[in-house]
């Protein structure tokens, strides 16, 4: 599954690279990012693509792949589709739904769909996401003993299963002005079903610096810095530190960009990967 999900990225990006090289004329180009995260309890990699599929100067429509690879067993595979429309000219209002699929560190498989919306603006952010995971279970460990009764023999024990965990999470993001930087500060609260036991609720607080553009080895790219902290009643505190470089692909645009307009090609941030439950 990682050859065949990164051989699937690796070929949209030529697919898109050589379909953009006549792209000037328009205003949002692909680009793929790729970085890594290191963190209070696992340390993650990450690559993804945003890939502008149709738009006009205040409309778009863009695929979106993601794949990320945990230092444990685990990694996790998206590909979703989003559409976004910059409204009255100050307000960027967008929806997307993501297919999502999780192996876990016990080697089981688990799916779940994203529904997404957000209102962005130059310097505010507002977000909301729905995860639904699919609702079979899976085996990960079968604990049983026998023991003899007179001339019966009883079998006792219990299954664990684990599965994804519907739930949802809020963001609000505000700019922080500061030159030369992208400084942004995000504050979410989520939520999220815990079969036969009590349910996760928790906060995250996150801070992305994004540069300007660079020109390293004639071509420009950004960099993007990240720090994460969360706690919840089931996992306690968690922290994640992270960065990443953005690379374009195909020819920079022939058309300044309005600042709004620079923010309709954000990747929208959602949870880091499936939540999953034991039971």
């Amino acid at each position: 599954m990682k050859f065949s999900f990164l051989f699937l990225l690796m070929m949209t990006t030529f697919s898109v690279q050589g379909f953009a090289q006549d792209g000037g004329d328009e205003l949002y180009h692909p680009y793929i990012t790729a970085g890594g995260k290191m963190g209070s309890q696992r340390d993650l990699g990450e690559t993804e693509a945003f890939l502008p599929i149709m738009q006009k100067e205040d409309s778009l429509l863009y695929g979106n792949l993601r794949w990320k690879d945990d230092s444990g067993p685990g990694w996790e595979a998206n590909a979703g589709i989003g559409y976004r429309t910059i409204h009255q000219n100050d307000v960027i209002l967008g929806a997307y739904v993501m297919g999502d699929q999780r192996e876990t560190e016990n080697h089981n498989r688990i799916r779940q769909i994203t529904l997404g919306a957000e209102a962005m603006t130059d310097t505010h952010d507002l977000r909301i996401n729905a995860y639904l995971p699919e609702g079979s279970k899976k085996l990960v460990a079968s604990d049983s003993s026998s023991f003899k009764v007179g001339t019966q023999v009883f079998i006792e024990g219990a299954d664990t299963f684990e599965q994804g965990a519907p739930g949802f999470d809020i963001e609000a993001g505000q700019k922080i002005p500061l030159s030369g930087i992208d400084l942004r500060l995000y504050v979410a609260g989520y939520h999220f079903k815990q079969p036969n036991a009590d349910d996760m609720n928790g906060a995250r607080l996150r801070l992305r610096a994004q540069t300007e553009d660079l020109n390293i080895l004639d071509q420009d790219v950004q960099f993007q810095f990240n720090a994460e902290a969360q706690n919840d009643n089931i996992r306690n505190d968690s922290y994640l530190f992270g960065a990443k470089i953005i690379v374009p692909l195909g020819k920079t645009s022939k058309h300044s960009l309005s600042r709004l307009q620079t923010r309709m090609t954000e990747i929208p941030h959602r949870d880091i990967d499936i939540v999953v439950a034991k039971s």
